[in-house]
């Protein structure tokens, strides 16, 4: 609903430190171009829609589900996901 209300749904999203990528294929199934990154796992249910590092956007938006408290510096995390990743309008 979020994506739909606020965001432009035609966009490309990365779904950032993912696991098997899951959360990527259920969205993928639905319609919407999210991509997988993760640099610890192995992408099970995503693959084809990797992304590399460093990640290119731009993207829409950038999910992250359970993820910041394992993180050395989640600041870090953040600045390098922004705003080189997001779209700028």
């Amino acid at each position: 609903m979020f994506i739909e209300l606020f965001l432009n749904p035609s966009g490309r999203f990365l779904d950032y430190a993912v696991g098997y990528g899951m959360f990527v294929r259920l969205m993928r199934d639905i319609g919407y171009d999210f991509r997988w990154y993760d640099r610890y796992c192995k992408n099970l249910f995503a693959r084809g829609f990797d992304e590399t590092y460093p990640v290119r956007g731009p993207f829409e938006a950038v999910t992250a589900y359970e993820v910041m408290e394992h993180f050395v510096d989640p600041l870090d995390t953040i600045a390098e996901l922004t705003p080189a990743t997001l779209s700028t309008y």
